[in-house]
Parts: C-alpha cells; structure tokens; sequence
C-alpha cells in the first residue's frame, strides 16, 4: 500500500511534538499550578481529608486557577502512570510521561482539524502538517502546562467541527463554550464569532445557537464553582471571573508589561508563524473556501486582546493553526512552479533550523530542574534536607521533579528512597546548618559549604552577529586560524552565565 506524504508528515508531526517534551523535560513558573495539581491528584486523591496537602494550599498563586483542566489531564494520564509505576518509573519520568500525553492529545486535534479543513486533499493536509511541525513556538509549547496548553487541544479540534459544518460542530461549539468559561475566558473573542459564523455563514437556527450556548455556558459555570469551590476549600469561587477581574477590570496583568496595540500583528503573529509567514501571506491571495472562516476566526480573538495593554504570544496561540491552514494553501500555490518548488524549500528549512536553535536556547533556560537533578544523582542514596529558592523553584523545581519526596502508599507517583525534605520558604531567616544541601542562587560560602557540582549555566540573551564579522568568523575557521564549532557556525552569539550553585554544608547542625 503506498504510502502518502501527508501520513509520513502527520506521524513526523506527532515526532515532533513528543521530541519537544524530551528535549526539555523541565517546566517553570507559568506552567507550575497545572503540573503541581496533576501531581496532588495522582499523588493524595480527591477526597476532602486530603485536600490540604495539595501545593495550591501553600502557594497559592495571584488568582485561583480551575482545577477542570488538572482533572481532566490527571484523569487522561492515570491508567498509563500506573503501567509506568509497574514498570519502575520515577516520578520525574511520570511528568514527562503527563506532558506527552498533552503532546499526543495535541497532535491529534491537529490531525482532526487538518482533516476537517482539507477532506478531499492530501496534499493540503501533507502542507499543513510541514508548516506546523517546522515553526518553534507551536510544538514546543502545545505541550507545555499552561492554561493555554491544557486548552490547546480542546480549542483546535472544537475549531475544526466547527468549520466542517457537519453534525459535529454542535459538539464543536459547546466544547468552545465550556474550555472559555472553565479555562481561558479572554477565548470569547473565538467563541462568539464561531457561533455567529455557524449562524450567518452556515445557516443555522439562532435559536437553537442560542439555547446552546447558554446551556453549555451555565453548565461550565456551574462545574467550575462546585469544582473548583471544593478544591480551593471556598464557597461560589469561578476562578476564571477572577482572573479577569484581577487581570482586566483592575489592570494587574499590565505590571507585568505593556506592549502597544499593534504588538499581536507587527510582532508577535510574525514571531509565532517565523518563515511560514510568507506562505500565509501567499496563501491570503490564493483564491480558497478557506480565507472566509481565518478571517471571521482568527482576527475577532487578535483585535480583542489588542485593545489589552498586556500582551503575550500564547494569548493567541489558538489561532496558529487557521494561519498555518492558510499557509498550507499558499505552499501549494507556490508548487506550481520550479523556483515555489525551491521558495517553499528554503522557508521549511529555515524554520527546521530556527527551531532547532530555539530549542538549543530554551534547553538552557531551565537551570533549576538540572540543578535538583545534580543533587539527586550525586546524593539519591543519602538522607536530604535541601532548601531551593525562587530562581531554582521557578525555573524546573516541581513535585514530580523531587524523585524523594515522601508519598502515600497508595500514590500513583512513586518515590525513591531515602526520603528526602524539600523546602522552598522564601526569605528564610532562619540557620542555614539546618539544611545539609542548599540550591542557590547566590555562590557556595566557603567556610560553611562546599560546592558539589559545577555551577549551573542558564541562558541570559542572545544577539545577532554583525555580518562583517560573521564572514570574518567563517574564513578563518575555513583557514583552519579559529576553532571550528556549531557555535561558531550560527549567526547569533548565545550569552550564558552561572544561574545556580549546588552547596553541601560542612556542619549541619
């Protein structure tokens, strides 16, 4: 049976995704309470007796976030983290098993949603598959346990019922309702003009649209206060009204930047769809069926979120996939010909090693996780009493990472022995003897402590290399004068500096 290009670009799609989540296994700060939640419930349970333990107890964040999105990733991942806990696992391995779970539903919703859109074409579905896979942003962080991420799924393939206009966009559109009501509410600027596009453009009955979205809206709402009002021991808590209370109505989310309202568009569109970008833009001017419902989709969401003065690229990563559909088209517009042929060629290639640079960089971003994951392996056999601070818990420090950390016996985690107490109280004034290893970010003292592994690097910047001096770079190590390297050979100089240290008191007390 012959084997099509748009299968071998899906299966290397999934590749993709799930390469991502082993590259980088670590999370950080924006991606802590999902992770932390998936943990507590594998770990204790749901039971009210046990709710206390959770970690969102002690640190509970700027804003209650809703517990749906960990339940329903907890409950996707369980049966395969018990066969993990048969096998011998560790719980660091189980978050990596989580986050690829997230990948592979991921992976999915984007097959589903290039089906939907390209049911008779192959081909569109074998472009659409390469101008997602190549770009970084996408697959690096479709896996990742943000909100976003956690709604990624849901939105995409929600999207593509919607477009294929079959019996499936009822199901399609209240999905939206639900994961804007339950996740990411600022998702009203795609949820109604899917509504209003199944309305006007497909010719449904208003009032049913309506009935609809008002009972999916109201059962989201009602989940989230009985749900969420248990786990965060309240009463008539809906997080996500929160989160735009604090984030919107009183301007919280602007301590965090600002950026001016054409960011999404001149900056942050480009960022996310890197040399695909060319294609779209092909692709808008290709007459397609397909330019309708980008336009009526994915400009409500982006003119929204413009007239906020916080901006960030995630906000607007549901979108990706009607651009990269676009995209997709233009691809195949431009193969019409020899040089398209080479065009489309250099784009992908372009983006292939955009990615593997931004992948190169992000690996370094996350010094807390390696620095834990030191410790671990020079002292797994010793009883630990480690105290890590904020960078260290901000930057790969999660539960799952603490492989030692005591667990009941009916976890589904598992846990090494000995075990191990991990504290990360802030601005502790206390006797530093009383921990017998620190993970800091500030060096070891000499007289007190000892350094047991190399300082931890972490990624401080980058910059562009002039191209004088870039051509300079490339004769002499052609000469054979300079060294030859792959960081010679890239065009941007990678600035890393030591982040953390690993300290072992000489004197516990």
């Amino acid at each position: 049976m012959r084997i099509r290009a748009a299968q071998i670009l899906g299966v290397a799609l999934g590749v993709t995704l799930c390469g991502q989540v082993l590259l980088c296994p670590y999370t950080k700060v924006e991606e802590s309470f999902t992770i932390q939640a998936v943990h507590d419930i594998l770990t204790y349970g749901v039971t009210r007796d046990v709710i206390p333990m959770y970690d969102h107890i002690t640190f509970s964040g700027a804003v209650p976030r809703s517990f749906l999105g960990p339940l329903l990733l907890a409950g996707a991942a369980a049966p395969f983290v018990w066969v993990a806990q048969q096998l011998g696992a560790s719980s660091a391995q189980i978050q990596t098993l989580v986050r690829l779970i997230l990948a592979v539903g991921a992976w999915i919703s984007l097959w589903f949603f290039a089906r939907c859109l390209f049911p008779r074409s192959s081909l569109h579905r074998a472009a659409m598959y390469a101008v997602t896979l190549s770009p970084f942003h996408l697959p690096f962080w479709a896996s990742r346990t943000t909100p976003n991420g956690v709604a990624f799924p849901l939105v995409t393939a929600s999207l593509g019922a919607v477009i294929h206009a079959r019996s499936g966009r009822w199901l399609g559109l209240a999905t939206l309702a639900c994961v804007t009501m339950v996740l990411r509410l600022e998702l009203l600027g795609m949820t109604i003009p899917c509504f209003l596009w199944t309305w006007l453009y497909q010719r449904q009955s208003f009032q049913r649209l309506f009935v609809l979205g008002f009972v999916s809206c109201g059962a989201a709402i009602g989940a989230s206060i009985v749900i969420d009002s248990y786990f965060w021991q309240t009463s008539w808590l809906w997080p996500e009204l929160h989160a735009i209370l604090f984030n919107v109505v009183e301007g919280k989310s602007a301590e965090w930047g600002t950026s001016p309202w054409h960011a999404y568009v001149t900056r942050e569109l480009p960022r996310l769809l890197a040399f695909s970008l060319p294609l779209v833009l092909v692709g808008n001017f290709t007459p397609s069926t397909l330019r309708g419902p980008v336009y009526a989709l994915a400009l409500p969401p982006i003119t929204l979120l413009s007239l906020l003065p916080h901006k960030e690229w995630r906000f607007i990563l549901y979108t990706v996939p009607l651009w990269n559909a676009l995209g997709a088209v233009g691809m195949l517009r431009l193969g019409r010909s020899w040089w398209g042929k080479l065009l489309c060629l250099a784009l992908l290639l372009g983006n292939v090693c955009w990615t593997g640079l931004g992948t190169w960089m992000s690996m370094g971003n996350y010094p807390g996780g390696v620095a834990l994951a030191a410790l671990h392996a020079h002292k797994g056999d010793q009883a630990v009493h480690v105290h890590i601070d904020t960078l260290a818990a901000m930057t790969g420090v999660s539960l799952f990472q603490s492989t030692h950390v005591a667990r009941p016996r009916s976890s589904l985690v598992p846990h090494l022995p000995p075990p191990w107490v991990y504290n990360k109280t802030e601005a502790y004034d206390g006797p530093w003897c009383a921990f017998t290893h620190r993970v800091s970010e500030y060096p070891c003292n000499a007289t007190e402590t000892r350094t047991l592994v190399p300082p931890i690097q972490a990624l401080t910047g980058r910059q562009v290399v002039r191209p004088a001096v870039y051509a300079g770079r490339l004769y002499a190590m052609l000469r054979g004068t300079q060294p030859r390297s792959l960081r010679a050979f890239l065009p941007i100089e990678v600035h890393q500096q030591p982040a953390l240290w690993v300290c072992e008191t000489l004197a516990p007390c």
